[in-house]
C-alpha cells in the first residue's frame, strides 16, 4: 500500500506567505482566526487526512461503492471515515457562525479540503456535494429549508448532491 504525504511546508507557504491569510483577524469577521488555530486546524486536517481517510482508500478503489437489491453498500471504513470527518466538523469549517458553522476563512477550508481529496477523493464527494448545497441553502434557501437541511447536514447526518 503507499503512503500518504502532503506537503505541509508548501501549503503553508502559499497559506500565510503567498495569500496572507495571517492578516485576516484584523478583519472583524475573522478575529478568531490567528496564525497558530490556522495551523492547528491544518495539522488537525493533516492528521485526520493520513489516519482516518487514506487507509480506507485502497478499499474504495478495489471493492467501490455497491447497489443490489436497492441497496447501497460502502467500502469498508467509508462509513466510519464520513462519521469522523462530520463530527470533527469539517463540512461547517467556513459556514458562519449564525448558519452554524465556524466561521474560518474559505481558503483554510479548501487547504483543509486539499489534503482530504489527496488521502480519499472518492469519499470526498460526499462532505464536497454537502458543503455546495449547504452553502446554497444558508444563502438563498427559505426558514423553512434552512431549519429542515442545515443541522443535518452539518453533522453528518444527511449530504447533500446536485443534479446535472
Amino acid at each position: 500500500m503507499a503512503d500518504f504525504y502532503a506537503d505541509m511546508r508548501d501549503i503553508r507557504f502559499n497559506l500565510f506567505d503567498v495569500l496572507d491569510v495571517g492578516s485576516f483577524p484584523k478583519h472583524d469577521r475573522y478575529k478568531d482566526a490567528d496564525v497558530a488555530t490556522m495551523n492547528d486546524i491544518l495539522d488537525a486536517a493533516e492528521q485526520q487526512a493520513r489516519e482516518i481517510l487514506f487507509p480506507c482508500n485502497e478499499k474504495g478503489d478495489r471493492i467501490g461503492v455497491k447497489f443490489e437489491a436497492g441497496k447501497v453498500t460502502l467500502p469498508p471504513g467509508y462509513r466510519e471515515a464520513y462519521k469522523a470527518f462530520s463530527e470533527a466538523g469539517w463540512v461547517g469549517l467556513s459556514m458562519r457562525p449564525e448558519n452554524g458553522g465556524q466561521g474560518f476563512p474559505l481558503v483554510l477550508h479548501i487547504a483543509s479540503q486539499e489534503l482530504f481529496t489527496a488521502a480519499n477523493v472518492n469519499l470526498m464527494f460526499t462532505p464536497g456535494l454537502t458543503h455546495g448545497a449547504l452553502g446554497l441553502i444558508q444563502e438563498f434557501g427559505s426558514a423553512d429549508q434552512k431549519a429542515t437541511y442545515a443541522d443535518k447536514m452539518l453533522s453528518g447526518e444527511w449530504s447533500g448532491t446536485m443534479c446535472l
